[in-house]
């Protein structure tokens, strides 16, 4: 490692104030030289060295996601907890590589851990201290913020189940076991084993910015009620207290109830026995709502409350040629379908014979009927035509619209929970489970004109399992390109190329590497739902790729290389007019998993 550092200092070679006479591609070496010091510089302890190394890199490429990751980490292992969060935030924004995301996602828990470990003198002491809290609730008080949602307790207290359904209340949505299976993080529920935890999930509205009624789950271990639930947003939301356990305020992943969050109940249940109680937790969660809680919470609150203003005005404009989604019912939902996949959910048969096997674990079926697809597609059409403010599902669509930020949330949900949710379960049984059990989504349009986005830069997605549906219209070419799992030796070898045809999914593990090829003619819009679990992203199999990386065998197949993410892009292919400038700054494959004879394409 030390001669890592050596050689790569030695590689810099120009300081980075004198890099402004270089070209375009020197600059970008020079960043890449310098990013992969600071890399160095961390495996040696070098801290200070690799914060400085990193913040060089910046100066000379400006924010790309490998310098401010390094630079976040290196700030991390200084203390630097608040400007290391900083960069995170930066570095989420970077990059829409699952592969990426997840590195973020893991640091950022890096960081929580750091925060609280760093709290001895601070939040949680002053919080024991306030409310005599012994070291065991303090350490309960930290869990509930930060461990596994999912977890199953080691205690021996067994929950009491009828005492917690005598304080649920009567307007609840769902009470009951987690029945997050044993694949994750999560051992199985025998029979009158209460050590699995129960969830409850309640509607809750309040203030000027949360009018409308946010879904949220409490989940309850065998220690309560002297320790407290956790706490989660399930409804798509942007809320300061509802951000953790990563400390990120990404709007489509955790959503975990923050310290601020438990301190505030504290305070409000101070003089009650039961200071956890069901009905305290609720009382906190609406004040939440109502009252600022957490930090960044009147920008959030803004941000959620602009977005509820598109959805209402919508609301007054959509074409009504699908008025099953507002809102939808579980019958309505089911009527959507191809006829013989609601058939065979409507009975309870095998959805395996519906599907087609594309390539290894790929597979297409008929989900929604023509007409439906015909119905929803001009919904989405009149949203195009409304002129309303659209967010833009990802740094790679262009022209896409996330459906559920214009009042397609419940149906989506929905969705998910008939249909989605149990395909995904009997297709992915064999593989270490990452569909059984979503417990939230991000669904978006792509749309590919030759004018517009005409393809999609391979990738894998930030998601644990992809639904890919396409609605229409007309169109040549644009086929969708698969490749090898992440992070083993066939990632970017090529398995097949798929043509789409309307109405009929294809569904795949977001860790494949995929893209869209060229569109030649006409245009092309798909529904793309990203399904999530936190019980399978809190577990260790998710991120196993990260830590057993295997090395390529050969070289890659040219149709699976990204100019987005790969260090030889340019070896295989020559880059977009418009894209030169991710020359230089790939990560795959990682060091230490290149095939035999690899050459960046940069020196």
């Amino acid at each position: 490692a030390e001669g890592a550092v050596e050689a790569y200092r030695a590689a810099v070679g120009v300081l980075p104030g004198e890099s402004e006479a270089l070209s375009p591609a020197e600059r970008s070496a020079l960043g890449q030289a310098l990013v992969n010091l600071a890399a160095a510089e961390l495996r040696v302890g070098a801290h200070a060295a690799a914060e400085a190394s990193a913040t060089a890199a910046l100066e000379v490429e400006g924010p790309t996601l490998a310098a401010l990751y390094r630079r976040a980490v290196a700030r991390r292992l200084l203390g630097e907890l608040e400007l290391a969060y900083e960069d995170l935030q930066r570095a989420a924004s970077a990059s829409s590589e699952a592969g990426a995301a997840r590195l973020v996602r893991e640091e950022l828990a890096k960081l929580q851990q750091a925060a609280l470990a760093a709290q001895p003198e601070g939040r949680l002491e002053a919080l024991a201290e306030e409310h005599g809290l012994s070291e065991a609730e303090t350490a309960e008080l930290a869990a509930a913020a930060s461990e596994p949602f999912y977890r199953r307790s080691a205690s021996d207290d067994r929950l009491d189940v009828e005492a917690l359904r005598a304080e649920v209340p009567s307007d609840a949505l769902y009470f009951g076991p987690t029945e997050v299976v044993a694949t994750t993080t999560v051992a199985p529920r025998a029979a009158g084993d209460f050590l699995e935890p129960y969830a409850l999930d309640v509607a809750i509205a309040g203030g000027e910015f949360y009018r409308e009624p946010l879904v949220f789950r409490l989940v309850f271990g065998p220690r309560y009620p002297a320790a407290p639930p956790k706490v989660r947003c399930v409804s798509l939301a942007q809320h300061a207290a509802f951000v953790g356990p990563e400390g990120s305020h990404d709007a489509h992943h955790s959503r975990r109830a923050t310290i601020d969050f438990y301190a505030a109940l504290l305070s409000d249940s101070a003089a009650s026995p039961r200071r956890y109680s069901v009905a305290a937790t609720i009382r906190c969660v609406r004040r939440a709502l109502e009252e600022p809680l957490g930090r960044g919470w009147a920008q959030l609150a803004r941000k959620h409350k602009e977005r509820q203003l598109v959805i209402d005005a919508f609301a007054s404009r959509r074409a009504h040629a699908a008025p099953e989604l507002y809102p939808p019912t579980d019958r309505a939902v089911l009527d959507c379908l191809a006829p013989r996949l609601r058939d065979a959910l409507d009975t309870g048969a095998s959805v395996k014979p519906l599907c087609e096997t594309v390539t290894e674990g790929v597979f297409a079926f008929d989900l929604f009927s023509e007409t439906f697809a015909k119905r929803l597609l001009a919904e989405i059409d009149c949203f195009y035509a409304s002129g309303l403010p659209a967010h833009r599902p990802n740094s790679m669509n262009n022209y896409g619209v996330i459906v559920n930020d214009i009042g397609l949330e419940p149906f989506v949900t929905a969705l998910q929970r008939l249909v989605l949710q149990p395909i995904a379960a009997e297709l992915f049984a064999a593989e270490p489970h990452p569909g059984a059990h979503f417990d939230g989504h991000h669904a978006f349009i792509v749309k590919y004109r030759a004018d517009e986005d005409s393809h999609l830069d391979i990738h894998t997605d930030d998601s644990d399992v992809t639904f890919n549906t396409c609605l229409g219209r007309d169109f040549d070419g644009c086929g969708l390109v698969f490749c090898g799992m992440i992070g083993t030796p066939e990632h970017r070898q090529h398995t097949v190329t798929y043509r789409h045809a309307i109405a009929r999914c294809v569904v795949h593990l977001g860790n494949r590497r995929h893209g869209a090829d060229h569109i030649t003619r006409g245009e092309r819009l798909n529904l793309i739902v990203w399904n999530h679990g936190l019980a399978w992203r809190d577990s260790p199999a998710a991120s196993r790729h990260n830590r057993d990386y295997q090395p390529e065998a050969i070289p890659p197949d040219p149709r699976c290389v990204s100019y987005t993410h790969d260090r030889d892009f340019a070896n295989f292919k020559s880059y977009p007019a418009d894209r030169t400038h991710f020359k230089g700054r790939g990560w795959c494959p990682p060091p230490g998993a290149e095939y035999p004879g690899f050459q960046p394409e940069l020196p």
